[in-house]
């Protein structure tokens, strides 16, 4: 449910951004991301170049200390940025036509950006209070929401995989070798749990960037000749081996007790 908001605020925002390219391309260039908090309380009071038309810089100033704007830009560079835009082209008909428009999407974000953060709340709770929360939560900074994915999708019966290949297998991180007379390939496998693949994917590519044993076993695939996403299936391969042990051992993943990273930096010191 979350997955799918969070493809409805996508969709609603890339539609927001097409109508405002349309009447007031300024409005899209003010902020940085169109969906934003800031964003929607700017374009909530000031929808059209009409509404905007007298906007001051003390208007500005208290409509961003209102909303707790904590960006890098002054107001008298986001007054600059919204008018050095190119104008929009409507006439007076279509300009007030999509300035309906532009309000209702407006509503709709704000809707859905709130059920997210609620349902994001609400998943966080539910996996600290779960049993197996802390073994999926401890491979992760504060990634809760990747966490409770995995949890979610690997379940909490040890006897659904009794191996580290089957969970392998089941989350797309191993080659199928496929065999034609003399020559034998490994390509992709197509069979598995998407939503399990794109978790312990976004495990790997997050700990690539903090993690020492990751980020080397990332770097030394690329030095290999694979490309990105290769290269991520290794690691997540990798990580899906430490999870599953973790995982029927009931206990969270102690970097202390991780053989492959202990190795490493022994040998870096």
């Amino acid at each position: 449910a979350h997955q799918d908001a969070v493809w409805t605020r996508v969709a609603l925002a890339n539609q927001l951004r097409a109508e405002l390219e349309r009447v007031w391309p300024g409005a899209t260039r003010i902020f940085a991301a169109i969906d934003s908090p800031i964003a929607l309380a700017f374009l909530a009071r000031y929808p059209s170049p009409t509404d905007a038309q007298r906007l001051t810089h003390r208007q500005l100033t208290a409509l961003l200390r209102r909303q707790r704007y904590s960006g890098q830009r002054s107001p008298d560079e986001l007054l600059q940025r919204l008018r050095s835009a190119p104008a929009g082209a409507a006439g007076p008909v279509e300009h007030t036509a999509r300035r309906t428009i532009v309000l209702g999407l407006i509503t709709a974000l704000t809707a859905i950006t709130a059920q997210i953060r609620t349902l994001q709340r609400d998943i966080d709770t539910q996996i600290h209070a779960h049993p197996d929360g802390p073994i999926f939560l401890s491979f992760f900074r504060a990634a809760s929401l990747t966490a409770a994915r995995l949890l979610a999708e690997i379940g909490d019966d040890r006897g659904r995989y009794q191996t580290n290949d089957a969970l392998t297998a089941h989350a797309g991180a191993s080659a199928v070798a496929r065999e034609s007379g003399r020559r034998k390939t490994a390509s992709f496998r197509s069979a598995r749990n998407h939503r399990l693949r794109q978790a312990i994917t976004t495990l790997a590519d997050t700990s690539r960037h903090h993690h020492p044993w990751a980020r080397n076993t990332y770097t030394a695939a690329r030095a290999r000749g694979h490309d990105h996403p290769r290269a991520l299936r290794g690691l997540a391969r990798n990580w899906i081996h430490v999870l599953w042990r973790c995982w029927h051992d009931h206990t969270p993943y102690n970097p202390a007790q991780h053989g492959a990273l202990t190795q490493q930096l022994a040998a870096t010191a």
